[in-house]
């Protein structure tokens, strides 16, 4: 099944990601986004509390410009993994 959701945000690049406030404001909408999609589709029963799954993170983006997709991981895809962890479809690592 796939869970999807409108980008609250702009995507944050590490190398912009500056303080650790800033940063916080900029992800957390991420994060509950995820959360919220994910507790929605185990509510409904789409998905099952632990089951093996994949995580893919699509970003939205614009323009066509060259971007680095590590620079995207310990931000956004990790703020979404937090997400899926709260909800409890993922196990916390």
């Amino acid at each position: 099944m796939d869970l999807t959701f409108t980008a609250p945000t702009r995507p944050l690049s590490v190398n912009k990601a500056g303080h650790w406030a800033t940063k916080r404001r900029l992800l957390d909408p991420w994060k509950d986004a995820a959360w919220v999609t994910a507790r929605n589709a185990l509510v409904q029963g789409h998905l099952g509390e632990g089951e093996p799954s994949t995580v893919q993170v699509v970003l939205p983006f614009r323009t066509r410009n060259r971007r680095d997709a590590h620079n995207y991981t310990g931000t956004v895809v990790k703020a979404v993994v937090d997400g899926l962890v709260r909800a409890r479809l993922v196990p916390d690592d």
